[in-house]
């Protein structure tokens, strides 16, 4: 945390949001116990990061994060993926969230949880990345939450390209 957010949870404390303990929306004994084993991954040539194994604590702060704008998540999230940026990694490029999410959100989680993760880096390992939107939703898709891993990777076929200032 820092000096802003203990100011924060001092004036408005939140809670965190597997135990309900106040104080953080992720408290140290849930971060150390399910915030744990992150990982890089790699599908179809592209490089990315898990931060943790996708158990049912997963999905609930995912969902924290994404459906009840509980975007201080990221920090917590960012300090685990930063680890495993290697050091020829000069961008991240987050998702894009469907026009529909987007509006309903008013944020993108993908773009949130890459610019903490740029600023984790520069912080813990001195070093500068950027975050560069440079994938955008070309064709509407169905809503992701209700497919299974193979109806996702179907419904995102053809679904991004890149914009024309995609020069990483």
């Amino acid at each position: 945390m820092n000096l802003f957010e203990d100011f924060l949870n001092l004036v408005l404390p939140s809670k965190c949001v597997l135990c309900q303990v106040v104080g953080s929306s992720i408290c140290v004994p849930c971060q150390q116990k399910h915030v744990s084993g992150s990982r890089a991954v790699e599908r179809f040539n592209l490089q990315g990061f898990a931060v943790c194994e996708y158990n049912q604590e997963a999905a609930k702060l995912i969902h924290e994060f994404k459906e009840h704008a509980a975007t201080s998540l990221a920090q917590q999230m960012a300090q685990s993926i930063a680890e495993l940026v290697p050091e020829s990694c000069k961008t991240l490029v987050p998702m894009p969230s469907r026009r529909q999410s987007f509006s309903n959100r008013g944020y993108v989680p993908a773009k949130v949880l890459a610019v903490a993760v740029a600023k984790q880096v520069a912080k813990s390992q001195k070093r500068l990345i950027t975050v560069s939107d440079v994938l955008t939703v070309s064709k509407e898709v169905e809503d992701q939450a209700s497919l299974s891993g193979a109806e996702r990777r179907n419904n995102l076929i053809g679904a991004m390209c890149t914009s024309a200032r995609a020069s990483l």
